[in-house]
């Protein structure tokens, strides 16, 4: 009995080391700040563009 409570604590701790390695170099290679460091995003819409202009 006790070899089967073994086998199930080392199988939750694998999927748990498992899952968190999976999540830690998921989170490092998606980084939020990249999008806008690599390609910037330009002020759109532009203000002067649509600016209110009076016949």
């Amino acid at each position: 009995m006790a070899n089967w409570w073994i086998t199930t604590i080392m199988l939750a701790f694998i999927l748990f080391c498992a899952g968190s390695f999976f999540i830690h170099f998921l989170k490092r290679t998606l980084h939020s700040e990249d999008s806008t460091r690599i390609d910037p995003d330009p002020e759109w819409p532009d203000p002067e563009e649509y600016e209110y202009k009076e016949e």
